[in-house]
């Protein structure tokens, strides 16, 4: 009978490369698991209930005004926090105050006029948080904070926080 050539035993002498098949067994009950997480982990992170925030739209009313109409979509049950700025050429956050939309509501569109020190270029809804749970905003999870300065370098602070 002859034997394939990938099952011929090793020349005397010389040993097999290579796991053989319970090497195999053991590397595959290993990565096998870890493969699984590594797509379930991503697909139920983004696959949770969460809170969509929208600028809608913004206008600016000369040196000392911008308005600014959002939408927030939220769980009925949670409250939110966000935070509604106006920004200048420079991308610097000249002014910025908190928004809290309360339990019971699950949508909002809200147009409001923010008061800045100078010409604002544009204004923007952000940083949309549930008050009921502690996860992380879009923000913090890349290592910003809200009043524009960058942790990790202080130096990269915008300096113009309101």
């Amino acid at each position: 009978m002859v034997m394939p050539a990938s099952a011929a035993p090793a020349p005397p002498g010389r040993r097999r490369r290579g796991p053989g098949p319970v090497g195999s067994i053991i590397v595959a009950a290993l990565v096998l698991p870890l493969a699984v997480l590594w797509a379930l982990f991503p697909a139920n992170y983004a696959s949770r209930p969460g809170i969509q925030s929208e600028t809608v739209a913004w206008r600016v009313h000369g040196d000392t005004a911008v308005q600014i109409t959002y939408a927030v979509a939220k769980l009925k049950g949670d409250t939110v926090r966000c935070v509604v700025d106006a920004f200048d050429t420079e991308f610097a956050v000249i002014h910025q105050h908190p928004v809290v939309i309360p339990a019971g509501t699950s949508r909002l569109r809200r147009t409001e006029t923010l008061p800045t020190p100078h010409r604002a270029t544009g204004a923007r809804i952000r940083s949309c948080r549930s008050l009921d749970r502690s996860e992380p905003t879009h923000e913090e999870r890349r290592g910003l904070s809200i009043q524009g300065r960058h942790p990790q370098n202080p130096s990269m602070s915008t300096g113009r926080t309101a």
